[in-house]
């Protein structure tokens, strides 16, 4: 029993809050962000699978959505997953961010188009990359 009121005594220490760990940079907490525009390029990376985020003091830190060993964001405590643009979205609105921009873009221009809400987007090949900004600078 002692060695389990132990462990509960270390999980707050050990915890982590809104934060993105990079093998380079290290922790970046979100809440710290002084900048008013952040960018994420959706599903840039193939290898780790992930994002791209970037910020004028950080850029092209990969938010991974790959397997949840190798997953590095957290929400508080909470490691979690970013698949989509929802999620990416969600996450930063807890933390004083709105949507400000979407670009869809095509690495390429050969494939067939389809029209999806008055908006042309290839098949499979689109790339989206978001632009929030800070609601409260």
């Amino acid at each position: 029993m002692k060695k389990f009121v132990l462990i509960l005594f270390l999980i707050p220490i050990t915890s982590y809050s809104q934060i993105i760990i990079d093998n380079d940079l290290g922790e970046i907490d979100i809440r710290n962000f002084t900048d008013k525009y952040i960018t994420i390029a959706i599903n840039e990376t193939i290898l780790p699978s992930g994002h791209l985020f970037s910020t004028s003091e950080y850029e092209h830190i990969i938010l991974k959505t790959g397997r949840k060993k190798k997953w590095n964001v957290y929400d508080n405590g909470v490691l979690v997953r970013l698949e989509e643009r929802i999620d990416v979205l969600d996450f930063f609105s807890k933390y004083g961010y709105k949507l400000a921009i979407i670009n869809l873009y095509s690495p390429t221009s050969s494939y067939p188009i389809s029209h999806e809400n008055g908006v042309i987007i290839p098949f499979n090949e689109s790339k989206t990359s978001l632009t929030l900004t800070r609601i409260n600078p």
